[in-house]
């Protein structure tokens, strides 16, 4: 369950610069009941095994004009660990139909690979643009490291950076539908899910020093 404790979100001094701050995501193991979903789409009451946190942007951006251009970039420190998803992308209401870039989606037991995809459909829950992730592989860890994570988004085409290197593009498809649809810019830590093939609680230990997600700063350009 996502929470907006201090105890899973939070703005703390970094260890290694006293004169800099950054964000800490954490993920616990505890078992608490809370809304399903966000309380404003499903309140539901669920059990959960873990806590955690995702916070969005208030602005929504969308590149405007022929020349339009938005840049997303992040300096991130990945989690560690089994089971932990954490990822940085921006999305629209009423999913897909108003887009979703995912600029990162990683497995903390895999430091040195991460995914870009994005998602886009004319109904509610109805994804369109199939088949369109890439698994990308690093030379060096993204769980030790602080990396650069940056999307170019125009009209023509999605340019997914790391470290100020092209890593990936995305062309065609549906990335032209994408235009016009407001984003807002998303950064969270998942637990388990789909992206584990859905383990059980006891298959995702959280040992001692994972499950921390660690944010130095999160930039938007508009053009």
């Amino acid at each position: 369950m996502y929470t907006a404790s201090p105890t899973n979100l939070t703005v703390t001094q970094d260890p290694d610069n006293a004169a800099n701050s950054m964000l800490l995501i954490k993920a616990v193991k505890e078992q608490v009941t809370g809304p399903k979903y966000r309380q404003d789409v499903d309140a539901t009451p669920k059990n959960f095994d873990f806590t955690s946190a995702r916070i969005e942007s208030k602005p929504m951006f969308t590149p405007n004009g022929p020349n339009g251009q938005v840049r997303m970039v992040a300096r991130i420190k990945l989690p560690s660990g089994y089971g932990m998803w954490p990822a940085f992308w921006s999305y629209g209401d009423n999913w897909p139909t108003n887009g979703e870039i995912d600029i990162l989606e990683a497995r903390g037991n895999e430091p040195n690979k991460y995914q870009t995809n994005y998602l886009y459909g004319t109904q509610s829950d109805q994804n369109l643009a199939g088949n369109v992730g890439t698994f990308l592989t690093t030379s060096t860890s993204l769980t030790d490291c602080w990396h650069v994570y940056e999307l170019i988004w125009t009209r023509k085409a999605l340019t997914f950076m790391l470290d100020g290197q092209v890593i990936d593009t995305k062309t065609g498809g549906y990335v032209s539908n994408l235009v016009g649809k407001l984003e807002k810019l998303t950064l969270n830590q998942a637990v388990g899910g789909d992206f584990f093939y859905a383990p059980t609680a006891s298959q995702i230990p959280l040992n001692a020093g994972e499950g921390i997600m660690q944010v130095d700063w999160v930039r938007v350009y508009v053009k």
